[in-house]
């Protein structure tokens, strides 16, 4: 890899916001440590990006695609990018991680527990609103009601009847059936781990806790990272698991979601005998890491560029 092209899907179209974002400012920081070009590019942009082969005065803002041709480009997919933008992308040539299938199946939360379900892994069991009736009965509730294309935790909640779940789905969705439902592991409820790869290496493992007893454990909602009570090497068959979900799924970034199954387990024995129960419970195609490095004080944006230039020279 020669160049790096960072592909970020954010809420601001504002160029001159990136240097103040932090996971932004950090690739910057990494790259430059590395004396790796590195240019970013909002999704919005990429057509007129594709069709410019050299820097207008008036588009200066936009990398050039003669100055990051495909054959010399790493396409690095941060944020809210769809499938459908870097498909674009990987059209003319270009290398995208993650590539286009793989966000789209860690995007769909319902492909994705079918993904894990078809490859044996273990993980709660998942109905869409048109499958609920016969997916789980009365005895089964609560459930986990959430998105199927949500991210960050948003709209996550517990349902506790079938009447309860298509009221709320169709009153946010108005009706249609993308909204997903999951078995309720309360073992786990407002705590989880999770597992930050690249390259086919766990670079971190973090428990992450919801505020107040909440249910939800996610950052941007207050939830806090800390080291698991085991140490912060998640240990075997969960690293194996890891690197095979990554590799079927066509990750080549991400994490891998995990909760508790049996809550006397999560106390956690230490060394070689701890036994965790866990399952899977979500894949990420592009993950966050500012909360991740506070916590862990781990280079996680230094890592990702490094085993990038190992893997695309």
């Amino acid at each position: 890899m020669r160049r790096l092209l960072a592909v970020y899907g954010l809420k601001t179209r504002d160029y001159g916001y990136l240097p103040n974002f932090y996971p932004t400012a950090r690739l910057i920081e990494a790259c430059e440590n590395r004396s790796i070009p590195l240019r970013f590019l909002f999704p919005e942009d990429i057509r007129e990006f594709l069709s410019r082969s050299a820097t207008s005065t008036e588009s200066a803002r936009l990398p050039s695609s003669s100055d990051f041709p495909p054959e010399d480009t790493v396409c690095l997919v941060r944020g809210a990018v769809g499938p459908d933008s870097i498909s674009l992308l990987e059209s003319r040539g270009y290398r995208c991680v993650n590539p286009s299938g793989a966000t789209g199946l860690a995007n769909d939360k319902l492909e994705t527990a079918r993904f894990l379900e078809r490859g044996g892994f273990p993980t709660p069991r998942t109905a869409s609103l048109a499958d609920l009736g016969s997916a789980f009965a009365q005895a089964d509730y609560p459930l986990v009601a959430k998105p199927r294309h949500g991210s960050r935790g948003a709209g996550v909640c517990l349902v506790a009847t079938e009447r309860e779940a298509r009221c709320r789905a169709r009153k946010i969705l108005q009706g249609n059936d993308e909204w997903i439902f999951q078995e309720y592991v309360a073992a786990s409820r407002g705590r989880d781990l999770r597992a930050f790869f690249a390259s086919g290496e766990i670079l971190a493992c973090v428990e992450r806790v919801a505020p107040d007893g909440d249910l939800v454990s996610n950052a941007a909602l207050g939830g806090a990272m800390r080291e698991p009570s085991f140490g912060p090497t998640l240990g075997e068959p969960w690293n194996g698991m890891v690197r095979a979900i990554a590799c079927r799924a066509g990750l080549w970034y991400g994490t891998i979601d995990f909760l508790y199954r049996d809550d006397a387990e999560c106390q956690a024995m230490s060394g070689k005998d701890r036994a965790l129960d866990l399952t899977v419970c979500e894949i990420n195609a592009a993950p966050g890491f500012e909360a991740l490095e506070a916590a862990t004080g781990i280079d996680i944006a230094g890592a990702l560029i490094d085993r990038l230039i190992a893997d695309f020279p």
